[in-house]
Order: C-alpha cells, then sequence, then structure tokens
C-alpha cells in the first residue's frame, strides 16, 4: 500500500516517501561508528540537529494526518516512533557523554603498544 498522494504529502516537489529514504540514509551515515568515536562537536551536535529536524517533520506529518489529511498512516506511524526513539537516544548520548571519555582508536593503539605484552 504506498502513501497516499496529496499535497501535504510533497515536501519541493518530491513525495514525502522520498524525502524521508534520503533522510534516513543521511542518519544511517551519521550513526556509523566512526562518527560516533569523532570527539568533534560539530558531529556531536550535527547529528543532534538532524534528529531534531527529523522529529519536527514528524511532528508536521503527525498534524496533517489527523488535521488536514484525515487519515492515519500505519506505516509513517512506525517510522515517526523510530525518529522518536532516535532522537531521545542521540539526545541522552550526546547530552551525558562528556569529550573526555570518548577516545580515538589511535590512542587507546598507542596506549597499548606502550603497556607492552600482557
Amino acid at each position: 500500500m504506498a502513501p497516499p498522494e496529496t499535497p501535504e504529502s510533497l515536501a519541493h516537489r518530491m513525495t514525502i516517501t522520498r524525502t524521508g529514504l534520503g533522510y534516513y540514509l543521511v542518519v544511517t551515515v551519521a550513526m556509523l561508528p566512526q562518527l560516533w568515536r569523532n570527539t568533534s562537536p560539530l558531529v556531536r551536535w550535527g547529528r543532534l540537529g538532524l534528529m531534531v529536524a527529523g522529529m519536527g517533520m514528524v511532528i508536521y506529518l503527525v498534524f496533517a494526518e489527523l488535521f488536514l489529511i484525515d487519515a492515519i498512516c500505519l506505516y509513517c506511524t512506525a517510522v515517526h516512533a523510530i525518529t522518536f526513539l532516535l532522537l531521545a537516544t542521540v539526545a541522552i548520548a550526546t547530552v551525558w557523554t562528556p569529550l573526555d571519555d570518548v577516545d580515538d582508536d589511535e590512542d587507546h593503539d598507542e596506549e597499548l603498544a606502550e603497556a607492552g605484552p600482557a
């Protein structure tokens, strides 16, 4: 079952389905382990900003479903729940994980080399 093609389901002449797919491709890259180990504030806060933007879109879509389209898309509701859970996870990880606790693999490898064989 395809999502309905309504004026509310279009974003810049692209269906909201394709927009969401593109968004989740970017989120997938932002969630790679290599980027979680990156201590750059730009990466950490950028990931959070990406999730906040996604949640903003979710709020608009829920509003559109309830008040403009007058129909609920169950698939969309599942994606909205996933987006909310990702936002909560990223927010907690960004705010509660101090930068000092995040190690680079190179630093860890150097420490192991200095320690010598066990």
